[in-house]
């Protein structure tokens, strides 16, 4: 039986048969599936910052603690962008010093983002979640090694064109179930869903280190 992996979503014990990564909020108690953690740009706060960090730097020996995130940059929403930078950039230390990849959020920054994943030339993978941008912007991406994650709203013609390598699924807040987010990728990329999730899996293992 192949394995469905859901990157980002925000329910626990989604799917019986797969292996998800669940956002974890701050002060909620630590789940006992895999999970990330940071702050969300639309939830950013100076103190709950600090709290975040302090979060992170103490449980970051979890064995479920897998990827920091979501967290990134936001130009839509009502957080000072001075501040979302501040905080992704704590984020992206922390991801290096702790060797957890980023799951990222970014809406109308992706140039400030590139700009970022240049300045840094972090080790750590860095994962777009929920991606919907276009081929070209996909392209732009795929080639300063960013790996992006697909759920159920997304653009065909760009999950036509980007290397498998760089694909992920998600839920992240939908109804759709992870099994159907696979048959409806598998469906546009002309694969089976078998083949699709063996080499989600192989991204899985090499990008986030489970051993699944």
């Amino acid at each position: 039986m192949h394995i469905f992996f859901n990157l980002h979503t925000h329910k626990d014990g989604e799917h019986p048969d797969g292996i998800a990564v669940l956002d974890c909020p701050l002060g909620n108690d630590l789940p006992s599936s895999y999970y990330s953690v940071s702050l969300h740009p639309w939830m950013l706060l100076p103190e709950k910052l600090d709290q975040a960090v302090d979060f992170i730097s103490h449980n970051h020996l979890d064995k479920n603690f897998i990827a920091i995130g979501e967290c990134g940059l936001d130009k839509l929403c009502e957080t000072s962008f001075d501040l979302q930078t501040v905080a992704f950039r704590q984020m992206i230390e922390l991801s290096e010093q702790y060797e957890k990849p980023l799951i990222i959020h970014c809406v109308k920054a992706f140039d400030e983002l590139i700009s970022m994943k240049k300045e840094y030339l972090p080790i750590q993978p860095w994962v777009i979640h929920g991606f919907r941008g276009n081929p070209i912007q996909a392209k732009q991406l795929i080639q300063q090694g960013f790996c992006l994650s697909f759920g159920p709203k997304h653009n065909i013609e760009t999950i036509k064109n980007v290397p498998l390598w760089a694909v992920f699924t998600e839920t992240d807040d939908s109804d759709c179930p992870i099994d159907e987010v696979y048959r409806l990728v598998a469906s546009e990329l002309n694969i089976s869903v078998e083949d699709l999730a063996g080499i989600i899996r192989n991204n899985a293992i090499k990008y986030l280190k489970l051993a699944i």
